[in-house]
């Protein structure tokens, strides 16, 4: 077996899962924010510990099987990466302004 090498778009997209998640787990735990999305304010109300977990396993698998699928088909992989990104970021970018809105 050889070492998984993540490609650049499955590190950009670790950075912006794991930069939300912890941005979030700070603002909430801190009182500055709510977790607006029912099903992870659901685990963060049981701890932050199940917040962090629920949080790692919605994004870790769909990566791991993205780089393990690239030899197969890597345009596909490369198309489907930068699609989650860009709706990734666009989702957080509504919900963020949308959750801020006075």
């Amino acid at each position: 077996m050889y070492p998984l090498r993540l490609t650049r778009g499955s590190i950009v997209l670790l950075f912006i899962c794991t930069l939300d998640m912890l941005t979030t787990l700070y603002f909430v735990t801190h009182g500055f924010a709510v977790e607006i999305n029912p099903i992870m304010n659901t685990f963060f109300r049981i701890s932050p510990f199940a917040f962090v977990a629920a949080k790692l396993i919605s994004f870790i698998p769909f990566i791991v099987a993205i780089e393990l699928y690239k030899k197969h088909n890597a345009r596909f992989t490369s198309m489907a990466t930068r699609f989650t990104i860009v709706a990734y970021s666009v989702v957080y970018v509504v919900a963020t302004v949308g959750a801020n809105r006075a």
